[in-house]
């Protein structure tokens, strides 16, 4: 049991997805240090692993990524399939990993023991930035978010809910899951995935691989790309980019020098591109597109303003 500080979530909620992966919880093998971060959102225990690079520049404040673990997963898993620590040390910045509530984010219609129970992951978060910001010298000009699946989803809901905290946002076979999204200040947007996404279809609706007993009938990614449109004030046409089996759209002329990118894979499934499959029921991640490399490349072009 998991005590939230007003309700009680067991590990059989679960049972609303119909499986629950093993995820192996070793330490991922790296150059830096892996640490543990506590926070107390009100009354709720939460961590998150955190990875510091071996060496980071003196006298200079450093950028922070957040990596948000797709539903059923688990902090260290997300530093394994993404292969952001590596990252991390080559681009000198803090990647931090947060855990949600039994696998799971509220990231609005999505999903389980954290949507059922209007888990306020948005507090978690922002706390954990503030405990960070006071531990570590983090440019508070180039922090982001990014995550799979429900945790794509949670890095939606961050732009729209805390956009004063993140400059840009890379959600991965993902969608907007929250209505009325508002934001006061645009932020940055790169969104990736599959066009053979059976989990999150790209066209919106219910996946046809989805792993919930009560599947969840997604808004189509366009809808969310759409929005992020609006927010950000940018032309209502792209320019597009083939490259074999990857389509890249890119809106430039936005407000504030914010930018809009989508990338999707003819062939991609629900994965995470160029990572590691943590599962035989999840899809094997293409090959066509290194999503950890690209997502930092996006990232560093894109402080806040």
């Amino acid at each position: 049991m998991i005590r939230t500080g007003l309700t009680l979530l067991a590990v059989g909620s679960f049972a609303l997805f119909g499986w629950l992966p093993r995820v192996a919880a070793a330490p991922v093998k790296t150059g830096g240090q892996v640490r543990t971060i506590t926070v107390r959102p009100g009354l709720v225990r939460r961590t998150a692993r955190l990875y510091v690079p071996t060496s980071l520049p003196k006298g200079t404040r450093v950028p922070l990524v957040v990596v948000l673990h797709g539903g059923f997963g688990v902090a260290d898993g997300a530093a394994k399939q993404t292969g952001f620590d590596a990252q991390a040390e080559r681009g000198k910045f803090l990647v931090v990993y947060p855990q949600g509530i039994l696998r799971s984010w509220n990231a609005g219609i999505c999903c389980g023991p954290a949507m059922k129970n209007n888990v306020d992951d948005v507090r978690f978060i922002t706390t954990l930035l503030d405990r960070l910001e006071a531990d570590y010298r983090i440019d508070t000009r180039r922090m982001y978010a990014t995550g799979i699946s429900n945790g794509g989803m949670m890095a939606y809901r961050l732009a729209c809910e805390a956009p004063d905290r993140f400059a840009a946002i890379a959600p991965v076979a993902a969608t907007l899951t929250i209505s009325g999204c508002r934001p006061p200040q645009p932020v940055s947007l790169l969104h990736i995935h599959g066009m053979e996404d059976g989990n999150v279809p790209f066209a919106g609706g219910v996946g046809s691989k989805s792993l919930q007993q009560r599947a969840v009938a997604y808004p189509p990614v366009r809808a969310g790309i759409d929005r992020f449109v609006e927010i950000d004030s940018c032309g209502a046409k792209p320019n597009a980019h083939v490259n074999g089996k990857v389509t890249t759209e890119t809106w430039k002329s936005c407000h504030d020098h914010r930018t809009i990118e989508l990338i999707t894979i003819s062939d991609g499934g629900h994965s995470w591109p160029g990572g590691r499959r943590m599962s035989d029921k999840l899809d094997a991640p293409s090959t066509a597109l290194d999503a950890t490399a690209t997502i930092w490349a996006f990232f560093a072009a894109h402080p806040r303003p």
